[in-house]
């Protein structure tokens, strides 16, 4: 499908999709634990930013991938400046700073390999991070000044360190609320 027919489909749709290959994909649903996550993510980025020339945004905002004609939505990101807005689609930008994907079994593989290789063409992006869901694990994969990605893992007792929009959280805070809470089973 064309991007024009993918933007008709998901302007009428009450469900959100990201076009991957000409193929539109739904994206499913999360887990209490995942929602609590990025929830918990967005507010230590807002948190960090306050007065500051950066913003969070929420998983509704889509990256437009000029290059490919693909789109994809992002657990939590963080753009600097003004978004610059997709010449094809105006309700999706171009320039993140930081992009954050909340791990879950079904995508895992397909964050940490082709999603990521979509997003490292992204000039503007600093920072890639993946945050597991099955444990306290937060994985940043930082863009060095020669191009190269280099990795930093940050796990219980240590502070996460976002160096391209100087925010800096504590992985316990992160994982609190998700590590207490258990599902009730209905």
């Amino acid at each position: 499908m064309t991007y024009e027919e993918y933007l008709v489909l998901e302007e009428a749709s009450e469900e959100k999709h990201e076009l991957v290959g000409g193929e539109m994909y739904a994206m499913s649903g999360g887990t209490p634990t995942h929602a609590l996550l990025q929830a918990e993510l967005a507010f230590r980025l807002g948190l960090a930013l306050v007065g500051r020339p950066c913003r969070p945004y929420g998983p509704d905002l889509r990256i437009h991938f000029a290059d490919l004609e693909e789109s994809a939505y992002a657990d939590a990101m963080v753009l600097c400046g003004k978004p610059a807005l997709a010449a094809r689609d105006r309700n999706a930008v171009t320039n993140p700073t930081v992009v954050c994907e909340v791990l879950s079994p079904s995508t895992e593989a397909y964050d940490r390999g082709r999603k990521f290789e979509k997003y490292r063409g992204l000039p503007t992006l600093k920072e890639y991070v993946l945050v597991a869901q099955d444990r306290p694990l937060v994985e940043v994969f930082r863009r060095e000044t020669d191009d190269t990605w280099t990795l930093r893992t940050y796990g219980p007792g240590k502070h996460v360190e976002l160096a391209s929009v100087d925010v800096r959280f504590a992985v316990d805070d992160l994982y609190a609320a998700a590590l207490a809470e258990e599902p009730d089973p209905a």
